[in-house]
């Protein structure tokens, strides 16, 4: 199990970098081709509701994964516990759902 955390976390941590920076592209290319104040708006817009609704869906899911995982026995005795781990990843959810709960409240203000 050791082996192949390493290399699975790095492939999420790289893909997710790459889709920042794609993101990040898309939209200087957006704000330097000159496009309406309304198309930016949407954008702005758009990718804030995308955040919350994102952040919402992954802490969703991390928590219904990881409360099963907790009351499953252990079926590797001598590697980190399964309870640990599934702990882990409960924080994890709750710190995510407390996340789209703060973006989902800041996307409501009005954009300056």
């Amino acid at each position: 199990m050791k082996g192949v955390l390493v290399p699975i976390m790095l492939f999420l941590c790289v893909t997710y970098g790459f889709r920042l920076l794609v993101d990040a592209v898309v939209r200087v290319l957006t704000l330097k081709s000159g496009a309406s104040d309304d198309a930016v708006r949407l954008l702005i817009r758009d990718a804030r509701e995308g955040r919350w609704l994102g952040a919402l869906h992954l802490a969703f899911n991390i928590i219904g994964l990881a409360v099963p995982a907790m009351l499953w026995p252990d079926p590797w005795p001598s590697e980190p516990s399964l309870r640990l781990l599934a702990t882990l990843a409960l924080g994890l959810g709750l710190a995510n759902l407390g996340y789209a709960y703060i973006a989902h409240r800041t996307s409501k203000q009005p954009m300056t």
